[in-house]
């Protein structure tokens, strides 16, 4: 089924991203976390900038539906998931001695 935009109850919202403070990739993931309830569109305006613009899809069950609400909401994904990849690398090498203890005594390819 696909979603009609709710352009009724609120307009377009947009706001840019640096994004030597937020990379690319945390910006994308933190924007699909909306996807059920917005439509969104993302691009680039300059080296350093993002540009990131949504609406409100008919349907959403938001209670907090206003633009403010749901710029911050937004903000704190991209802040969220920026922080998980940064946790992701600090902590991949204890991760990696982890995974080799744990399969050390075990063949993962039948000879």
């Amino acid at each position: 089924m696909q979603k009609v935009l709710d352009r009724g109850l609120m307009a377009p919202i947009s706001f840019n991203v640096d994004t030597r403070i937020h990379s690319e990739s945390a910006i994308k993931k933190a924007c699909y976390r909306f996807a059920d309830r917005l439509d969104i569109q993302i691009r680039r305006i300059s080296d350093n900038e993002i540009e990131i613009q949504f609406v409100r899809l008919r349907g959403s069950t938001d209670a907090e539906g206003d633009a403010a609400w749901l710029t911050a909401a937004v903000r704190r994904e991209i802040l969220d998931q920026d922080l998980r990849e940064e946790i992701f690398k600090q902590t991949a090498e204890v991760r990696n001695l982890i995974l080799a203890e744990a399969f050390k005594n075990t063949t993962l390819i039948n000879s």
